[in-house]
């Protein structure tokens, strides 16, 4: 009976703080009005920048098992870490690394002219190995990803959802229309999951890179890129040491083409990411700093008001109120700021996160997988209680 009457009690007392609380902040439009504004700015700016950090940094790549990808780059004679690969290359590595489960190449993302179905565009153009999609493990949503065969003959291509949504109005006949690229028909045999891109974000079609293309004997022109996916029981180092290993082989067996040329393995998202990433990092440190001067501004606010209050605080500790029971009730105004301010956040996060990813340079990866979604929302939710303890501790 005791616990239950003061359990009765606290939840009493917690309705009546968050009451008389609510009047206070009502009776002081000015300061809550700015106080609220403060938090909701400085809270939803910290939630868009945490978003993009989240989605280009933070966030696993939309393959399976994202850690286990890696590119390989040739290392050159001059001491460059990521230049791109010749065909004899591919060829060896794929057929004597052990240390991969599979291992494929492709190009460079290209603007090429789409024709033959209404109106000339160009269009983003990747080709690859028919073995790329095995290597990211990540099967179509209509129709088939390359075979062998398809290295042979060419003549086919894989659209991304985005076109078959918007050009072909997700008609699931698509398969065996007829495109045409550069003035080089292709079938279309697969559509690719929604939010599936690779290499690079916006890619529309694939089309398969052929043996043609793809020399064995050439080893002076290095044109491609290639990824891997590492094999049950090999490790970054242990691939890094084969690969070297295997470079030098190479360069006995091709002394004129490949003396001095090796090869550099590396996590396929640090890759994506290691021009962009130094500045979101420093992009977010400096959000956080936005926040606790958000903070600062606030208790500022709650100080001044403080000292205004001076005597009412004084009157409740005459008529008995502990100290305790004081600090309660100025935290539980701090929270139903904060409540208010974490609402405000809600609606202007989306607000910022628009107009950062419209104001960024085309060319940063993963942006477009950035999103207020549960998790940022989570995130907002610990960054409003954070500072409502930070300024609310103030007074």
């Amino acid at each position: 009976m005791i616990a239950t009457r003061r359990g009765g009690d606290w939840l009493s007392d917690l309705r009546q703080d968050v009451r008389y609380g609510a009047r206070t902040l009502w009776r002081s439009p000015g300061f809550t009005v700015t106080s609220v504004l403060t938090l909701a700015l400085g809270v939803g700016a910290t939630t868009a920048i945490f978003s993009l950090v989240w989605a280009v940094l933070l966030a696993p790549l939309p393959y399976s098992q994202p850690d286990r990808l890696v590119r390989i780059w040739e290392t050159t004679p001059r001491g460059g870490l990521r230049n791109v690969v010749s065909a004899g290359n591919v060829h060896d590595w794929h057929d004597r690394a052990r240390s991969f489960e599979s291992l494929a190449a492709h190009t460079f993302t290209n603007p090429v002219t789409l024709t033959g179905e209404g109106d000339a565009a160009v269009v983003r153009e990747v080709s690859v190995q028919p073995g790329v999609f095995d290597v990211l493990g990540v099967p179509p949503a209509l129709g088939r990803v390359f075979v062998p065969d398809d290295a042979v003959d060419g003549g086919v291509a894989i659209i991304s959802d985005e076109v078959w949504r918007d050009r072909y109005g997700a008609d699931p006949s698509v398969l065996d229309r007829r495109v045409v690229l550069n003035d080089v028909p292709y079938t279309i045999v697969g559509v690719m999951p929604r939010g599936f891109s690779f290499p690079d974000e916006g890619v529309e079609y694939w089309t398969p890179l052929t043996n043609t293309r793809l020399d064995p004997s050439n080893r002076t022109s290095h044109n491609y890129q290639v990824i891997a996916r590492l094999a049950p029981g090999a490790t970054l180092e242990s691939a890094r040491t084969e690969m070297s290993d295997l470079a030098s082989r190479i360069a006995v067996e091709h002394p004129r083409e490949m003396t001095g040329w090796s090869a550099n393995v590396v996590p396929l998202q640090d890759d994506i990411t290691r021009n962009v990433a130094s500045l979101f990092w420093v992009l977010l440190g400096g959000v956080g700093v936005v926040l606790l001067t958000t903070c600062a501004n606030i208790a500022n606010l709650l100080l001044a008001r403080a000292v205004g209050r001076a005597g009412e605080v004084a009157l409740r500790g005459a008529l008995g109120a502990s100290r305790g029971r004081v600090l309660r009730q100025l935290l539980t105004e701090s929270v139903l700021l904060t409540t208010l301010g974490a609402a405000g956040a809600l609606l202007v996060a989306p607000v910022i996160l628009r107009i950062l990813v419209s104001a960024a340079p085309a060319d940063i990866p993963l942006l477009g997988r950035a999103a207020i979604d549960a998790r940022m929302l989570a995130f907002t939710g610990i960054a409003a209680l954070s500072s409502a303890l930070l300024f609310g501790l103030a007074p």
